[in-house]
């Protein structure tokens, strides 16, 4: 998946960006203006947003990710343009005919510029089969890879039910890790991300299964918990935090 080089990688990247952001921009414009209106905050700007139902009454909610107008803190990457601005999702239901806000969280979300050498570091927002679900990428000097998070409507909040996680080094190790959180299993996936063998990407050394023992995790807090699994044969644990 990852075994080309890794200008490659930031070129690739770049592009599916480039389109998906095209892509979301034509089919969520008027959810954006719409957004836009119905928020009376002021100098906050819509990002990106997703339409559809999240609580299971037939009825979508939109969900619409903002830049805030301060900075996370005082990183910039590439030039003074690339600031990183905080970031909140405010989650908007209709009620009769008219958007109003029903959930809202603040700083929950990785600064503008955090995905590093791969920008903006969230590639995608939707609403599909009753959850929101988010992916990031990063690219970093050394490893690059990304995220896949799914929230579900559970005791009137937003929890975490999926998380996927892809770490790669050119020509070096990878690690995958799934975790279930509504059935608390994870399974992890370490080995050697192989570029010299045209025929084999990766080489697997082990793949262990992981039971969840953390606490649910909420949207609000996603970057405040820790994720902990423990090996079902060797009770390891091992902890990882979002970005």
């Amino acid at each position: 998946m990852y075994s080309k080089p890794l200008f490659l990688l930031v070129s690739v990247i770049g592009i599916v960006l480039l389109v998906g952001t095209n892509l979301r921009s034509q089919t969520a414009s008027m959810a954006l203006t719409t957004a836009a209106v119905a928020t009376t905050v002021q100098n906050e700007t819509p990002l990106d947003s997703a339409l559809g139902d999240l609580d299971e009454d037939l009825i979508p909610e939109l969900v619409v990710v903002y830049n805030l107008p301060e900075l996370k803190d005082s990183f910039r990457f590439f030039d003074d343009e690339a600031l990183n601005f905080l970031r909140k999702i405010v989650i908007f239901k209709q009620v009769n005919s008219q958007w109003e806000e029903w959930r809202v969280y603040n700083s929950c979300l990785p600064g503008a510029t955090e995905g590093h050498w791969a920008g903006d570091p969230l590639a995608s927002l939707e609403v599909v089969n009753g959850e929101l679900l988010m992916e990031f990428v990063y690219v970093g000097k050394i490893y690059y890879g990304g995220t896949k998070e799914k929230y579900r409507l559970r005791h009137g909040d937003l929890y975490l039910s999926e998380f996927i996680h892809e770490v790669y080094s050119e020509c070096a190790d990878y690690s995958i890790i799934q975790i279930d959180v509504l059935n608390s299993l994870a399974t992890v996936e370490e080995g050697i991300n192989n570029c010299e063998d045209e025929d084999m990407d990766k080489q697997i050394n082990h793949k262990d299964i992981y039971k969840v023992i953390c606490y649910p995790i909420s949207l609000m807090n996603r970057n405040q918990t820790m994720l902990k699994v423990k090996n079902v044969e060797t009770n390891e644990i091992i902890e990882y935090r979002q970005f």
